[in-house]
């Protein structure tokens, strides 16, 4: 794309790149999108050199995306209707130490899935921990330990999954919540099959909670 001088020399400023919130619009209207905008997104973040603070992304992602964000000092991580999977979020989870804000809203992943064995192992080296092993531990509490400073999570699932767990109830997120997450003032879960025990978990658990948002 041509643009001025003027415009190019902004654009090449690290300072000016501390938030990005991209979003596919085209999705709406057709599939798959014209643009190409894990492209896009990797070039911004390559031109905050190290300087992202809050990044958002809207109908598109992957793993490999993720993967390509490796600033420490990002403190706001947003991804909404996109494809990573289980292990995405778990691999990026070391690389962001500094994390307050994180959302994951209605992608293909599954992290409340009971029989986590049936997962190959992850070895991870997280701030507080030396290593852990995400095989035979909830993916949720993995990030809860890597992320020593959260304050806001957003976790908020499709409603199309017809498990035994859907329909009976599971508090294996809000008990992970709980076991790791004491330091959160706002909590959004949504299509969230907990129960009340999983309730008065959480809320036993995180003196700090501000707001709790159910649905």
């Amino acid at each position: 794309m041509n643009v001025c001088t003027t415009w190019r020399k902004i654009c090449k400023d690290p300072r000016k790149w501390l938030t990005i919130d991209m979003c596919d619009v085209s999705v709406y209207g057709e599939l798959p999108s014209p643009y190409p905008m894990d492209k896009l997104c990797r070039k911004a973040i390559d031109l905050s050199c190290g300087n992202l603070v809050n990044i958002s992304v809207h109908n598109f992602g992957s793993d490999d995306l993720l993967k390509h964000i490796t600033d420490r000092g990002i403190k706001k991580l947003c991804i909404v209707y996109s494809d990573i999977s289980n292990s995405g979020p778990i691999e990026a989870a070391p690389k962001l130490p500094l994390l307050e804000d994180l959302e994951i809203s209605y992608c293909n992943y599954r992290l409340d899935i009971p029989p986590f064995n049936s997962f190959h192992c992850i070895q991870l080296r997280c701030r507080n921990h030396d290593s852990l092993t995400c095989g035979h531990a909830r993916y949720l509490e993995v990030i809860g330990r890597c992320y020593p400073r959260l304050k806001s999570l957003k976790l908020n699932k499709y409603n199309n999954h017809n498990t035994r767990w859907d329909l009976d109830g599971w508090d294996g997120d809000a008990f992970a919540i709980a076991g790791t997450m004491q330091g959160l003032q706002h909590l959004q879960l949504f299509r969230n099959r907990l129960t009340s025990k999983g309730l008065r978990a959480i809320l036993d658990a995180c003196p700090l909670l501000e707001s709790l948002d159910l649905y």
